[in-house]
Order: structure tokens, then sequence, then C-alpha cells
């Protein structure tokens, strides 16, 4: 099976390369950074109101992920008009620079993994922007090639 190509493979290039010349802490950290995010919130017990994350490029895609004891966990898409069931263990990937998004408060302990990507990050490190995947990218993808 053909593993498909990611748009976000330079961008581990460059952290390493850049990990590489610094002479600080962060150098250990970009090292071993295994993921294509370039950022990663921890939010703990928080509601969080409608909002778009303006820092981010259009293209890219955020992923939550939501642990805890609590009941009651519904993520707002505004935009959409709807809330999705936001209980444990839940995984929600969106454009959270096009969609509006928030989280409600909740009975019990609850904690959001946040990754997403962050513009400036990106134009520092020269990393190309991210593109949306078209037909033909997808075509490519399933086709073996």
């Amino acid at each position: 099976m053909k593993v498909p190509r990611i748009h976000c493979a330079p961008t581990f290039e460059k952290l390493a390369n850049h990990a590489e010349a610094l002479d600080d802490p962060i150098n250990i950290a970009l090292r071993v950074w295994a993921t294509p995010f370039t950022g990663l919130s921890v939010i703990l017990n928080r509601e969080t109101i409608d909002h778009r994350d303006l820092k981010g490029y259009r293209e890219s895609f955020d992923l939550l992920l939501t642990i805890g004891n609590y009941t009651g966990g519904r993520c707002h898409l505004a935009g959409l008009g709807f809330s999705l069931v936001y209980d444990p263990g839940m995984v929600v990937a969106l454009a959270g620079n096009v969609l509006q998004h928030g989280v409600c408060p909740v009975l019990g302990d609850r904690a959001c993994l946040a990754h997403f990507w962050h513009k400036k990050v990106g134009e520092r490190l020269g990393v190309k922007r991210p593109q949306w995947l078209t037909m033909a990218d997808l075509i490519y993808n399933l086709s073996g090639n």
C-alpha cells in the first residue's frame, strides 16, 4: 500500500534543520516533535466561547482530543448550526480558521488537547503554505502511484 503524500513532510525537515542551528532548550523539543502540527494547547475545565482560530491557515485542520471524567460535553459549530457530542475520548478535526466553534461547560473534569497550525511558525521556518486537497490529489493517492 502506498503512503499518501502529506503536505507537512517539509515541515519536519525544516524543524530538524532549525533545531540543529539552535543553541537553547527548544533544540531538544524540536528534535522530538513528532506531529505535523506546529502548536499544542492543553485546555483544562474551560468553556470556550464561539470563535475562529485566525492565527492558523485557512487550509489547515485543527485536531481536538477531549479526555477526562465528565458528562454533557458538546462542541458547538455555530457556522454550521449544530453541536457535536463531545464526550471523553472524542476526536474532532475541523478547519478552525474557517469554522466558528466553541465548547460548553461540563459536569466533571475535562482536558482538551488542541493541535493546530500557526502561520507565523511556518513563515519563520520557510515552510510552504498548506494547500487544499484536490480531486486530482485524491485520485493520485488512491491509484497507488
